[in-house]
């Protein structure tokens, strides 16, 4: 798998509004957990450094100094502001080579299926992978050949066989299917009549326990004016 060198200041303070402030000087406060002794180091590390590393499909395992140690470690945990979408907090978990580790690796769908050649429709259902394995048996991606697939023919997770890995999604999870043209086109008439579908009416509450019920527009009926008093 391919790793990652990332720069990073120890931090001296770690309160909310110590983070507060590092946010505010461009940094991205940071924790890393799973270490042999058990304890917690809390870092921070430049917001520009984080481009190539957490907005990618790639998945890397990350290469940390603190203060004069080498650590390696994945990220387990990211959180961005919900007013700005900037990133504000990260998790790392440190990893051993004798430990697995679960990742989310990317899917690479290869080869021409065998009923796309016929006129159906290839769907895939999902981009990436759930998957468990040692660190030097984690691959860079999931990567299915979907040659042999003919047109209804699909492929499940339990389905997938890769050597020193194990996946993690549910094994009846639909992983990528070919569709006919016919088939296709009656999922799209769907789709689109739920659109269409126009929003039931609001009916009425129910009236509590010994009370007369609401009238409707459609029921209401009004009561004859009284006759003005004649002066």
């Amino acid at each position: 798998m391919k790793s990652f060198d990332l720069k990073v200041t120890t931090r001296t303070a770690n309160g909310k509004k110590d983070a507060k402030k590092q946010r505010k000087q461009g940094m991205v406060p940071c924790v890393m957990y799973g270490g042999p002794t058990g304890e917690n180091k809390t870092f921070m590390a430049e917001q520009k450094n984080f481009i190539h590393l957490v907005y990618t499909a790639n998945a890397y395992i990350v290469n940390l100094d603190i203060d004069g140690e080498k650590h390696r470690a994945i990220i387990k945990d990211l959180q961005f502001n919900p007013t700005t979408d900037r990133l504000s907090h990260v998790d790392f978990l440190e990893i051993s080579d004798d430990k697995k580790i679960e990742m989310s690796l990317q899917l690479v769908i290869t080869g021409q299926s065998i009923g796309e050649k016929n006129g159906g429709k290839l769907r895939v259902n999902l981009k990436r992978l759930k998957v468990l394995a040692y660190p030097s048996d984690m691959p860079d991606t999931i990567n299915l050949d979907v040659s042999n697939l003919d047109v209804n023919d699909h492929i499940l997770v339990k389905d997938l066989k890769y050597d020193k890995l194990e996946f993690t999604d549910p094994g009846t999870t639909l992983v990528a299917t070919v569709l006919s043209s016919r088939a296709l086109a009656k999922m799209e008439e769907e789709a689109a009549a739920a659109l269409a579908t126009p929003a039931t009416a609001v009916t009425a509450a129910a009236p509590a326990e010994g009370q007369p019920a609401a009238a409707t527009a459609g029921d209401a009926k009004q009561e004859p004016a009284k006759e003005k008093a004649a002066k």
